[in-house]
């Protein structure tokens, strides 16, 4: 239970990170209204792991080390730091304004936090097991891996 609960943690850390970062009241230029355009994508992102891991049949009784452990908790921060990845592909490519420039600052930020988050779980490398590949994307970057 010990993993799990770690993993709970730095989940709940890197939310309020994500959620004190994106607190800008009403931005008044494109560079701000990008940052916290980035933060909150960072933040839902966070959301989606927190209530796929609320939702696992061990999440109450204590087995998490038994069904994954090390290697589930790299796939779930892994599975973060790549669905910020092909977000920040797709937006290098929608255009060139100051709304891109905060909206990348936002998602470097929340690299670092990933790997800060990495660092804590004592898991900068993937631990032996079978990679879980990551199951969720942005709705933006399913449409652009559609060809739409």
């Amino acid at each position: 239970m010990a993993q799990h609960t770690r993993l709970v943690e730095v989940l709940t850390y890197l939310h309020d990170r994500f959620s004190t970062l994106a607190t800008v009241e009403r931005p008044q230029s494109e560079l701000l209204r990008g940052f916290r355009a980035g933060m909150t994508f960072a933040r839902i992102c966070v959301l989606d792991e927190i209530t796929t891991e609320s939702l696992r049949p061990d999440a109450f009784v204590g087995a998490a080390v038994l069904s994954g452990g090390l290697r589930r908790d790299f796939d779930v921060v892994q599975g973060l730091v790549d669905r910020l990845e092909r977000e920040g592909r797709w937006a290098a490519d929608a255009d060139d304004s100051e709304f891109r420039v905060g909206y990348h600052a936002a998602l470097g930020i929340a690299r670092h936090h990933l790997d800060v988050a990495r660092r804590t779980l004592d898991i900068g490398e993937a631990p032996a097991g079978v990679h879980r590949p990551v199951r969720s994307q942005s709705r933006r970057a399913a449409a652009v891996a559609a060809g739409r």
